[in-house]
């Protein structure tokens, strides 16, 4: 084993990662340590290989090897690269309620997202709304109001958008101004509707600018057939 060790050691010394790759499956295979398997899915990191990184590490987590809170966003963060985001949110989700990893910003926010690739928009909405509340922009706000409104919680939606809007520090504001007025739509109040497309129509976004302006147009239309039915 000693041996096997310092000829790992040598191979690292030189960066040779796929023979230190080789030497580490070996000594798994004949002394089964927790440290060896550490080390043998730090390889295929080094090597980029994190398919098989990630086939190390979930090996890990189901015989209890993984416990570290680093471990366990490392192998979620693994899980959502590899498109499977519904494992990635179950190892966070437990270990923040076995109280191994912290409730950050970061993690919560991770979490969310996991949730939400996993089309788990309700259950992607707790951990947000903590996340948005640690945060000092208006970014995981705007996302909040999204997940509120995949859910068709329209009042919420509103209150989360323009939390975010007033918070400010955003990437899309017209599009955050154009989900806040689709949200308004939603709940029948047209003319704060049409306040938020015309925001977003100012905001100089090609894209969002031609998208306000359709909107508007049909409030104008809706507005107009709406004061002529009251009119008879």
């Amino acid at each position: 084993e000693n041996w096997y060790l310092l000829l790992r050691v040598n191979y690292y010394e030189l960066k040779d990662y796929k023979n230190m790759a080789v030497v580490l499956r070996e000594l798994v295979s004949l002394y089964p340590k927790k440290q060896y398997l550490q080390d043998l899915a730090g390889a295929y990191s080094q090597m980029g290989d994190t398919k098989k990184q990630l086939g190390i590490m979930e090996a890990m987590y189901e015989t209890g090897y993984v416990t570290s809170e680093s471990q366990l966003k490392n192998l979620a963060s693994l899980f959502i690269m590899h498109g499977v985001p519904y494992k990635a949110a179950k190892v966070l989700k437990k270990g923040i309620d076995e109280g191994t990893v912290r409730e950050t910003e970061k993690i919560l926010s991770l979490l969310s997202q996991s949730w939400m690739q996993s089309r788990e928009d309700k259950k992607a909405i707790p951990p947000l709304r903590k996340a948005a509340a640690l945060s000092s922009g208006g970014e995981l706000w705007i996302r909040l109001g999204q997940a509120y409104a995949n859910v068709d919680q329209w009042n919420e939606a509103v209150k989360a958008l323009r939390t975010g809007l007033n918070k400010g520090g955003l990437k899309r504001t017209g599009a955050a101004n154009i989900l806040l007025g689709m949200s308004y739509y939603n709940m029948k109040m047209l003319d704060k509707a049409k306040t938020a497309f015309a925001a977003a129509s100012r905001t100089g976004n090609r894209k969002n600018k031609k998208a306000a302006d359709q909107w508007i147009k049909y409030i104008d239309t809706e507005l107009e057939r709406m004061e002529s039915l009251a009119q008879r």
